[in-house]
C-alpha cells in the first residue's frame, strides 16, 4: 500500500528515477537487503542540467547508501541559430551570402563563417 501511494506521488509530480551505478542494494539491517535510496528528477531538471548520473557508494556508518549526483553538462545553453532551408529559395540569398563573405569579421572562426 505504501509503495503504491509513493509511485502515484512520483507520477503526479512527473518524477522519474535518475540512472544509477554502483551498489544495487542501498539499505540493509544485515538480514534484509533492499533498494530504497533513489534519486528522482523531472523534465525541467534534465532540460537545465542535461545528463545526470547517480553513483551509489557503500561508504559510511549509516545503514543507507550515499548517493553522489554528477551532472555532466550543467547548465546547458541552447544555441539560438537555426538554419532553415527555405532561405535558399529566396532570390536574394546568394547575393546576401556573397556580400557577407566580403566583409571581414573579427572574432572566432565561427563568427567569420
Amino acid at each position: 500500500m505504501e509503495i503504491t501511494d509513493f509511485r502515484a506521488c512520483l507520477e503526479d509530480c512527473d518524477l522519474t528515477q535518475i540512472n544509477s551505478t554502483g551498489a544495487y542494494y542501498t539499505w540493509t539491517n544485515r538480514t534484509v537487503w533492499s533498494r530504497i535510496d533513489r534519486a528522482v528528477a523531472n523534465g525541467y531538471w534534465y532540460n537545465v542540467m542535461g545528463y545526470t548520473e547517480v553513483m551509489c557508494t557503500v561508504e559510511g556508518l549509516s545503514d543507507h547508501t550515499q548517493l553522489h549526483i554528477t551532472c555532466l553538462t550543467s547548465p546547458r545553453h541552447r544555441n539560438p541559430f537555426m538554419f532553415c532551408e527555405m532561405w535558399c529559395s529566396d532570390p536574394l540569398f546568394k547575393a546576401i551570402i556573397q556580400h557577407h563573405c566580403q566583409i571581414q569579421h573579427k572574432g572566432t572562426r565561427m563568427h567569420q563563417v
